[in-house]
């Protein structure tokens, strides 16, 4: 049986990873968690940890699946695989272009993992040796294929702990439930702890309370605040989004000449409630830290089809790949790819012939494609030597860059694991958080994800909500179905998200 500690944000689940750590070496130690983020958190603040006794889930899985396959295929990131999705249109054909392309997903990674530790068990005693005390954190982040690795692992160490907190289970889309933690805690010895809340407000504190009453599916567990920590939470509902971001500006510029260090982070449901903000910001000087790895997957899949030629059984698809993600922005490549699935995919023909299929249909930029061709298969012969650093180096980095002097935008999602003196949290209407025609379940995990959301903000925290949209945002938001009120001006106007009255906040 394992130990378990189900706790707030806040709380000070590194403190007590610290003091378990304290009563064995480091090399007795593996902690794995699920984000880069938590990760990193953990090597800065316990002295004890490193890469070798400390690393993401995947991580782990990635090092097993080397350490048993004689030839590992490349693993892709979600975000390169939803780009690969675009370009095929069936699962069959998806799946013929990671073979192809001789890559492999997180998910079909963690099953092999799993596989290996159980059929590989005087190998698997070899690997763990020497290890006696088993951590894995934020527990409540792995779906049911993950935490399995977890509990197979776990059979290889003598000690194990389980830490997390079922009320911050938002990654429903990747298969994580709450059922999986609160199972956990049912069934193992709960460890005791103080469950005070050193990071947030008391009125956060308070709010996120009065929130969380209206889930049924979690664990009923203390969460106290700190009488004396200072600080704020409201609601401001504005006319429009212009209104909504100059608010957000003054508010910032503010704040700044009285805590000129202070940090700031945007959060957003939606990236459409942002796409002007960075521009207003800028008018009185603030700068801005925007994320942009969902855009650079086309990028970092050039680089790894690169790195994988010199494995490739299909170099010349490797080399249109390369070149069409390299000439066209993606929504243009999806097109290109549609039009060449026929010819690849029923009988796969060389790129010559792709080439002239290309000029016939009137593809601009096919010479560069054609110009290219040569030069790229003299550097195919060559990309073995990186391959194996590209290997190494597998794993998506998860973490945000996050910059204290600058305002961060942030997906709420992506803010996990981060904080900030000072939080807005934008889109907070009906239909967009929570949004419409959700299950139950799928309800709950939208308040966990508001409640994620204002767990980050140290002092103060701003929930934004816009009265009149552009009418546009139907369809950037999905909200083609559901029933609006038109304004003369062509906006659409919702009302403030249900979530705001269950924190009893008014707007300001």
């Amino acid at each position: 049986m394992a130990k378990i500690l189900l706790a707030g944000p806040g709380t000070g689940k590194t403190t007590k990873i610290k003091e378990l750590c304290a009563e064995k070496d480091a090399s007795e130690l593996l902690i794995v968690s699920f984000t880069n983020a938590t990760i990193e958190d953990l090597q800065n603040d316990v002295e004890k940890l490193s890469p070798q006794n400390c690393k993401t889930l995947h991580s782990l899985a990635f090092q097993l699946y080397k350490h048993f396959s004689a030839a590992p295929q490349y693993v892709l990131s979600s975000e390169e695989i939803t780009f690969l999705e675009k370009l095929a249109d069936t699962d069959d054909k998806f799946l013929w272009l990671i073979k192809e392309l001789n890559c492999i997903t997180f998910d079909t990674m963690i099953s092999e993992a799993i596989q290996l530790l159980k059929n590989n068990p005087e190998e698997c005693q070899r690997f763990f040796a020497g290890k006696n005390l088993f951590m894995a954190d934020e527990i409540q982040d792995f779906n049911t294929k993950e935490f399995e690795l977890v509990t197979t692992i776990m059979s290889y160490i003598p000690e194990t702990i389980l830490l997390g907190d079922d009320d911050q289970c938002i990654y429903k889309f990747k298969g994580s439930t709450p059922e999986i933690a609160i199972a956990a805690y049912n069934d193992n010895e709960v460890i005791e702890h103080h469950h005070k809340c050193y990071r947030c407000p008391k009125t956060v504190v308070e709010a996120g309370t009065a929130l969380l009453t209206h889930n049924t599916t979690r664990i009923q567990k203390e969460w106290h605040f700190i009488e004396d920590k200072a600080g704020n939470i409201s609601f401001v509902n504005k006319s429009n989004l212009s209104d909504m971001w100059r608010y957000i500006k003054d508010t910032i510029a503010e704040i700044k000449i009285h805590t000129p260090d202070a940090s700031f982070m945007v959060l957003y449901p939606y990236g459409a409630f942002v796409d002007g903000l960075e521009d207003v910001l800028s008018e009185v000087g603030i700068e801005c830290l925007i994320d942009e790895k969902e855009k650079t997957a086309g990028i970092r899949l050039r680089h790894k089809i690169m790195a994988m030629w010199d494995q490739n059984s299909h170099k010349e698809l490797s080399i249109l790949l390369y070149f069409i993600l390299s000439i066209y922005r993606s929504k243009k490549a999806k097109i290109i790819m549609t039009s060449l699935w026929n010819t690849i995919y029923q009988n796969a023909v060389s790129v010559n012939n792709l080439i002239v299929w290309g000029k016939e249909n009137g593809i601009a930029d096919i010479e560069k494609i054609e110009s290219g061709v040569a030069k790229e298969k003299i550097i195919a012969d060559s990309a073995g030597k990186i391959t194996e650093s590209f290997f190494d180096n597998n794993y998506y980095d998860d973490k945000p860059i996050f910059d204290k002097e600058k305002v961060n935008f942030l997906s709420i999602h992506k803010s996990k694991g981060l904080a900030a003196d000072y939080v807005f949290i934008v889109g907070l209407q009906q239909h967009v958080l929570p949004r419409s025609g959700l299950s139950k379940a799928e309800h709950e995990e939208e308040r966990r994800k508001l409640f994620v959301a204002i767990t980050r903000g140290k002092k103060g925290v701003y929930l934004m909500a816009s009265q009149c949209l552009p009418g546009h945002f139907t369809h950037k938001l999905f909200l083609q179905d559901i029933k609006h009120v038109w304004n003369a001006d062509k906006t659409i106007k919702l009302p403030a998200s249900q979530f705001i009255s269950e924190m009893g906040l008014a707007a300001i």
